[in-house]
């Protein structure tokens, strides 16, 4: 019906003789007709199924006033008794929104989750022994081992980490250390990948492969981190150790020293400041510190 005097109408604006009157009533008729065919698209099924799509992707207002809708329009269908009972869910899911947001205004970054061990990509990444002290033991071979010592009125903040990688030539995380600047966390430095240990001096200086760090060969290689630090900055801030969800850490010959590779961060995404939906969103917490 619509489709017919759809082609009327068209027809008059296209020079057909019709006096004024019948065009009006055509016109009337046709916008009737819209209405009806409208309303039949919105079926008590369409409604409920839109609402909750609404629902589901956390547009909450709009889809309480859709299934409110819903039951003004279709009091006795089936459609309207499961819509009070998802209005009834639909208020719990606000009231705990709620207070959740309520909990993270009270307690702003500390309320950041903790966690030592996290899941990115193909890697697991397992972090231990976090400190701040004034040596960082590095590249461990035998009974010995490298170490670099933090200048005059500086720590390094350490950590031994453990990845397992379902892939051989993975790309690794970046690893941050922030502080808290108002309302915001403000990036310290980036903490530094270094081998925890080689199978023997002369893997270490590279004369031979030591299959252990390889992800070629090895699912799991060990690293210790390092990140130099103001002692200044250890005592007065609260500080916050996170890995970045993305992946920029690459597997890199080293030209000139020993060892003959390292990791190294390679356009990494940097943050100099983050706020704490984004430090949510785009990061794992490992420690806080200060707290």
């Amino acid at each position: 019906m619509k489709l017919k005097y759809f082609f009327v109408l068209l027809a008059i604006s296209c020079g057909s003789n019709i006096s004024e009157e019948e065009y009006s009533k055509l016109k009337e008729q046709y916008e009737v007709c819209s209405k009806e065919n409208e309303e039949l698209k919105n079926t008590p099924e369409n409604r409920f199924l839109i609402a909750q799509g609404n629902q589901s992707e956390g547009k909450l207002l709009i889809a309480e006033s859709e299934y409110k809708e819903l039951i003004e329009k279709y009091p006795k269908s089936s459609q309207a008794k499961a819509a009070k009972l998802a209005l009834k869910n639909l208020e719990e899911e606000k009231e705990r929104i709620k207070l959740e947001q309520e909990r993270r205004n009270r307690l702003g970054f500390k309320s950041l989750k903790q966690q030592n061990s996290v899941e990115l990509s193909n890697l697991k990444l397992t972090f231990s022994n976090i400190k701040a002290s004034k040596r960082w033991i590095i590249d461990r071979y035998e009974d010995r081992y490298h170490y670099v010592d933090a200048e005059r009125g500086n720590k390094y903040v350490t950590a031994t980490l453990l990845i397992i990688s379902k892939t051989k030539n993975p790309v690794l995380p970046p690893v941050y250390l922030y502080k808290i600047a108002d309302d915001r966390l403000e990036m310290v430095s980036k903490m530094n990948y270094r081998f925890y240990r080689w199978k023997d001096y002369g893997s270490y200086l590279g004369n031979y492969a030591d299959y252990g760090n390889d992800f070629a060969h090895s699912e799991k290689v060990r690293f210790s981190m390092g990140i130099d630090v103001s002692e200044e900055i250890l005592k007065s801030n609260a500080l916050f150790l996170l890995v970045g969800k993305q992946n920029c850490v690459e597997r890199t010959p080293v030209l000139y020293g020993n060892p003959e590779v390292s990791y190294k961060y390679k356009n990494c995404n940097d943050k100099n400041s983050i706020t704490l939906d984004q430090a949510e969103e785009d990061y794992y917490t490992i420690k806080k510190f200060n707290l």
